[in-house]
């Protein structure tokens, strides 16, 4: 007889439970157990204290003022949701890379959390469960942990890989049905789709950055075969699967249509593609974002996005006005592993100006998140800047050339002014 969860019927045994834990961890994006999230939130008074380690959330919807401020709110990946809900009390943020999440959370590691909080589907006859939508980090807390505790959701889809895990695991689970989180698709940068575009060539795989400027590049891959996708899969990748121009990949697949991703971030539309659909195998995040593993796959390019990028090809993508506005995250594990794939490439996609129309290409950036060391190419709707083989001084011209016309001559007067060689 398979051992099943013991089911916990209503708040009050969410709470009883949750009194032992001091720090708690929430899987993330479309798999966040907002539910969950939401019923702590509303005793904020008895789980006064208690520190909650949240990931990258869609929307702040369900928060209440006054509630969160009961509790220590600590995070990795820093966002506007976050920060709305922290109001004036701040988050605490960990510089940690998506990779060694799991090992950073569990017992012995350097922050390791009493308890971790995610959605799944419920038990299956053969005693499996699914978590769906990702499993990052947590398929590897499961059955280690002090308290698991699932949200039995019928919405999650059932995918297979390190995501499907044995019921027996899981210590408590608390039904409650609720859509998932949305993450639509984002309108795309026409300019810098093309751009992007034009570097790749059959045979490469391509991991493709949260963001609209790296995520432009899939409106322009239809005369394209043989590419491989890597890394997270979206809405807008499904009509791209179901042709054939894009397939899976992975550094111990033969399976060529079987996607290995870490997160599907999507809509209504990917739950029912990935629901019980074989080609997608998901894997935690220590799997998909170890670099030694990902430089095993030939012609591997990392695709990522930046808030700005300097005349010498750093990158930074977590600073700006001198506040972490994002995290370490994943890019620096993918781009260390398209230097070590035979064939790879690492591209940097942004556009040149920002929102107020400051230039996003700027004399030095405020804080270094992947170094000039590991950058190939940078795309802005303007064109490529490719820095492999160059001095600083031809970088930085590449890349001026690829700003916006009106920076052009700032750039290059701060060119003439401040680079020296011996």
């Amino acid at each position: 007889m398979w051992i099943i969860p013991r089911f916990l019927k209503n708040e009050a045994e969410v709470v009883e439970i949750l009194k032992k834990a001091k720090r708690i961890l929430f899987s993330q994006c479309c798999g966040f157990p907002r539910l969950l999230f939401e019923l702590i939130l509303r005793n904020h008074d008895a789980l006064r204290g208690k520190e909650l380690v949240l990931g990258l959330v869609y929307g702040e919807k369900g928060v209440r003022p006054g509630q969160v401020q009961s509790f220590k709110l600590t995070t990795w990946q820093p966002s506007p949701s976050l920060s709305k809900m922290a109001g004036g009390r701040g988050l605490k943020i960990l510089p940690f890379r998506y990779r060694d999440l799991g090992r950073h959370f569990s017992p012995g590691g350097c922050y390791p959390v009493d308890a971790v909080i995610f959605q799944s589907t419920p038990s299956k006859r053969n005693g499996k469960v699914s978590l769906g939508a990702g499993c990052d980090y947590v398929a590897p807390l499961i059955g280690k942990v002090p308290i698991t505790l699932a949200q039995y959701n019928s919405a999650v889809p059932y995918t297979y890989g390190d995501s499907e895990i044995d019921s027996a695991l899981i210590e408590y689970a608390y039904p409650g049905d609720q859509a998932l989180d949305d993450f639509p698709p984002l309108e795309a940068d026409h300019a810098i789709g093309r751009n992007t575009a034009n570097l790749l060539m059959a045979g490469d795989a391509i991991q493709v950055g949260v963001g609209r400027a790296p995520s432009s590049v899939l409106g322009f891959l239809d005369n394209f075969r043989g590419i491989s996708i890597y890394g997270v899969f979206t809405d807008d990748m499904i009509e791209l699967h179901e042709r054939g121009i894009i397939n899976g990949t992975g550094p111990s697949f033969k399976n060529k249509k079987k996607i290995v991703t870490v997160q599907l971030l999507g809509t209504e539309r990917l739950w029912e593609y990935a629901h019980e659909n074989r080609n997608f195998w998901l894997k935690q995040c220590g799997f998909t974002h170890d670099e030694s593993l990902v430089g095993r796959i030939k012609q591997f390019v990392s695709i990522n996005s930046a808030l700005e990028v300097d005349l010498s090809g750093q990158v930074n993508a977590e600073v700006k006005d001198g506040k972490i506005i994002g995290g370490v995250g994943g890019q620096i594990d993918f781009v260390i592993g398209s230097r070590m794939s035979p064939g790879g490439r690492s591209i940097i996609c942004l556009p040149s100006l920002a929102g107020d129309g400051s230039s996003r290409i700027v004399p030095s950036v405020e804080h270094v998140t992947t170094p000039k060391t590991l950058v190939d190419y940078i795309v802005t709707e303007n064109g490529v800047a490719d820095l492999r083989g160059k001095s600083y001084e031809e970088r930085a011209e590449e890349i001026i050339g690829i700003a916006a016309p009106a920076h052009r001559q700032w750039l290059a007067d701060h060119l003439k002014a401040k680079i020296r060689v011996g």
